[in-house]
């Protein structure tokens, strides 16, 4: 018998999919809860990088060396963490669903690079990324193996080959002003969007706290996923408190069920909007007469963990289709 929490989980699951098979823009938003389940620590908590070490100040920064020394002494020990890290099954599935056309692009407040190590080719990085080294002065990057090693070996920050300028990683440090081209069409992603995903942020501090409001006032549906409450739960369309990959995970079952019964009913929506066995495509343009008995197999084999819930709403749709 499922659980409540299963329970739960698929109800969501089927709300979410319905409105993904439905919507033409679908943006997500992504906080440190995506790339905490078991890849990057959280730098805010404990364990994470800001519960051990007193951050660097953008304004320290600039003005003294010293800073600029601790600065990359914190950052080279960081580094290892994000080099080795790897895309956990939430980022897998944001890449699928961009892949497929469902998903405009990301917007994250992540600096790990993993949606697009996953395959997301349009991320819009709120606070930079710690996988590229820029200057301050010329406005050169780099990557950042040779010079987080070449500071490791010497003590010493290394300038920038270019210039000789100031060499920073490529995020934004406190009190540094977010990239204003970034943000501006992060804006317009979320005023144009009819279903946003709010994923792994807590919600509090801005800009990531008017994101979903942002969306909202432009009637798109938004889908709170977090293992925490966040202050704006009660204005979310739909909210589920759970491991973001989990929820992300029973979504995609639940959209195959959609696509599945649109084809058995003669109804074919866009391919690209899916992500599904390759079986499917074969029978995209067949008549229902041809498809029917395999697009039945396929759909009971399909969803096989969730057997009785599914199939109970798959007859009740069928039948209603052959009264009409």
């Amino acid at each position: 018998m499922p659980s409540p929490a299963d329970s739960q989980r698929d109800d969501f699951a089927d709300r979410v999919a319905g409105w993904l098979a439905d919507a033409q823009s679908v943006v997500a938003f992504t906080g440190a809860g995506v790339g905490t389940e078991r890849v990057v620590a959280d730098f805010r908590w404990t364990g994470g990088s800001w519960s051990q070490t007193q951050p660097v100040y953008f304004d320290d920064f600039l003005a003294s060396a010293d800073a600029r020394k601790e600065y990359w002494r914190q950052k080279s020990l960081a580094h290892r963490d994000f080099a080795l890290a790897q895309p956990n099954v939430g980022h897998r599935v944001l890449a699928a669903w961009e892949a497929a056309a469902r998903l405009r692009g990301v917007i994250t407040q992540n600096i790990d690079g993993l949606h697009q190590l996953a395959g997301n080719r349009h991320v819009l990085e709120l606070h930079g990324t710690a996988r590229a080294i820029g200057c301050l002065d010329c406005g050169a990057r780099y990557e950042p193996e040779s010079l987080i090693e070449q500071f490791q070996r010497t003590g010493e920050v290394p300038p920038c080959p270019a210039c000789a300028g100031r060499l920073k990683t490529a995020t934004i440090s406190f009190g540094q002003a977010l990239p204003e081209d970034v943000l501006t069409q992060s804006i317009h992603w979320v005023e144009s969007c009819d279903l946003l995903l709010v994923m792994g942020s807590s919600l509090v501090v801005e800009p990531a706290a008017s994101i979903p409001r942002i969306a909202a006032h432009g009637d798109a549906r938004v889908v709170i996923i977090n293992r925490e409450p966040t202050p704006q739960d009660h204005t979310a369309d739909a909210v589920i408190h759970d491991s973001i990959g989990a929820a992300l995970s029973a979504v995609e079952p639940a959209l195959a069920r959609i696509y599945c019964l649109h084809l058995l009913v003669g109804i074919v929506p866009a391919a690209e909007h899916y992500v599904l066995p390759r079986q499917f495509v074969v029978f995209l343009d067949q008549p229902v007469a041809v498809r029917r008995p395999f697009l039945e197999h396929l759909l009971l084999a399909h969803l096989v963990q969730q057997f009785d819930r599914h199939v109970r709403i798959f007859q009740a749709e069928l039948h209603q289709h052959d009264t009409a």
